[in-house]
Parts: C-alpha cells; structure tokens; sequence
C-alpha cells in the first residue's frame, strides 16, 4: 500500500509539473526515472501497467504553438520507461487550437461543475494492476 501511495505522489509532482511548460521537461525525466524505479521494469509488471492521459496541443499560455502536449510527453516518457500500455484520453467534442478560446471553454465547465464526454474506452480496463492518470493544469481556478 505505501509502495502504491508513493507511486500516486511521484506522479502527481510529475504531471502538476508539466504545467510550468516545455523548460522542465529535463525534470520530469528525472522524475519518470524515480517511477521506474518504484515500479520495476518487468515485462510481467509492464503488461499490467496503463498510462491513461488527456493532453492538448496547439496555442498555449507562454510557450506558444506546441505539436505534441506537455501531459503527453510525460506520460510518453513514463511508458518508455516502464514498459506501460499508453492510453490517450480523448474528448467527444475537441478542445479548440487557440488558447484564449479553451480557456473559455474550460472556465464555463469548471463554472458549472461539468464532465465533458470521452470519445475512447480503455478495453480490458480489469487486467490492469497500476494505473497511471495524466492531464494538464491549465489555469488556477476559483473554487
């Protein structure tokens, strides 16, 4: 059970980081690197680990345009170093390209406690002994 509890926070740091942007990206490797070693790399384990992560690209706040997400390239690293399946999590209605106008929309759903659809669904979610969850930090919200 501490084993797992440790893994949770390591991977909370982990993605809370990717928020900051691309500068840190030296840091969440080292960070993945500490996931390995609490996990193991096993094929046994391996086959037993999902990395499920939701992640956006496009314009973002002071960094600019990005090709892949901050969240993917971490959950990218993690499956890399543990052997892990990727699963990437994926809205029914896209999130626009342009900043200004996700933000919109993520403040009106924060604003009304909403869930937005998923388009995809992890198959044999049972077979999975460690789940690994990723998803962006766009802005602090009022709560």
């Amino acid at each position: 059970m501490r084993k797992k509890f440790t893994i949770f926070l390591v991977v909370v740091m982990l993605f809370s980081l990717t928020a900051c942007g691309n500068s840190i990206v030296g840091n969440n490797k080292i960070i993945a690197d500490m996931i390995v070693d609490l996990t193991g790399t096993n094929q046994e384990i391996a086959n037993n680990i999902l990395i499920a992560y939701f992640s956006r690209a496009g314009e973002n706040y002071s960094v600019g345009y990005i090709e892949k997400g901050n969240t993917e390239i971490v959950a990218e690293m993690i499956a890399e170093q543990t052997g892990g399946t990727l699963f990437q999590i994926q809205p029914v209605t896209p999130y626009p390209e342009g900043y200004e106008d996700t933000k919109v929309i993520a403040t009106r759903e924060n604003e009304s406690n909403a869930r937005p659809a998923i388009a995809n669904k992890v198959e044999n979610m049972e077979s999975y002994d460690t789940i690994f969850i990723g998803y962006p930090i766009w802005y602090a919200a009022k709560r």
